[in-house]
């Protein structure tokens, strides 16, 4: 066989593995962050505090809603873009004339291995 045709069979040996692996790889599902942003702003989850349980991210919490009988309503998850850090245990005031506004929604395993899906929140 002629140099210039084992050449160009090992070519398109090269390109037709690079094809492949790049089907292959690009096949594999990208990982689930567990995050669904809504389209636009939806309601307002509570307008008063919120009291931070558990800090995934430095401006990244879970935090419980105020109820009736203290901080033990709904679980949100609470982004501040603006690169505020939370901490555990920290309350997070609502300022007069705004409320905590659902902007997706997160999902989550708890600690007991269920599936949890809660409200993403920002400040509004």
């Amino acid at each position: 066989m002629k140099a210039w045709v084992k050449n160009i069979l090992i070519f398109i040996g090269g390109m037709a593995t690079t094809v492949l692996a790049l089907v292959i790889l690009t096949s594999f599902e990208k990982p689930d962050t567990g995050i669904t942003w809504l389209d636009k702003k939806g309601d307002c989850i509570t307008k008063n505090s919120i009291e931070v349980f558990q800090v995934l991210e430095p401006s990244v919490a879970l935090a419980t809603t105020k109820s009736d009988f203290g901080y033990s309503g709904k679980v949100v998850l609470v982004i501040n873009k603006e690169g505020k850090i939370y901490y555990d245990e920290e309350i997070v005031n609502v300022p007069a004339k705004k409320c905590m506004r659902q902007v997706g929604t997160y999902k989550y395993r708890a600690k007991n291995e269920m599936m949890k899906t809660v409200p993403i929140v920002n400040i509004d």
